[in-house]
């Protein structure tokens, strides 16, 4: 229902040739519309270089899963850390890592590398990192992702995750 905005990247369908490109609006005549609409079509050029961290992750359970709250007793030795890595740029981004940050009673950091991420492609960047003995408290992670070339969209690299430390509660 209502206005329904579509994006998609093309530079992988189009890289052969593309002077050959062609755009095609299609009606579903079984639809239960009487009537559809096209409006505002852009092709825009992208950037050469843009990642995008699309998510991070800190699960202490090393599965994916994520507790706001953690007690010591079950605080296991290690930590899935990482994130989703989108290039939404035209050109394939070499040496991508992901650096998490968390600040904290006991601070940590770990810089992830991802390889080489193609145009179009995510990328789930991640490794289980063993923990410092964390002490109660509140730890606030910031992921952050770089690659070689400097990214020319900087305000979608980074990507908050917080969890807390505690005795008794999940």
């Amino acid at each position: 229902p209502g206005t329904q905005t579509r994006e998609l990247m093309l530079t992988a369908a189009i890289a052969a040739d593309p002077s050959q490109v062609k755009f095609r609006f299609k009606h579903n005549p079984t639809a239960s519309h009487y009537h559809w609409q096209v409006d505002d079509v852009r092709i825009v050029e992208l950037f050469a270089d843009d990642n995008k961290l699309e998510y991070a992750f800190l699960s202490h359970t090393g599965l994916g899963e994520e507790y706001g709250r953690i007690p010591s007793a079950q605080l296991y030795p290690t930590m899935l850390i990482g994130g989703d890595v989108t290039n939404n740029g035209a050109m394939a981004q070499n040496n991508v890592t992901v650096t998490m940050d968390v600040l904290g009673p006991v601070p940590f950091n770990t810089a992830i590398n991802g390889g080489t991420i193609d145009p179009g492609v995510t990328a789930t960047v991640q490794e289980a990192y063993t923990l410092p003995t964390l002490t109660p408290g509140l730890y606030e992670g910031t992921a952050t992702v770089t690659a070689d070339n400097p990214d020319e969209v900087p305000e979608n690299n980074t990507y908050l995750r917080n969890f807390e430390v505690n005795e008794f509660v999940y």
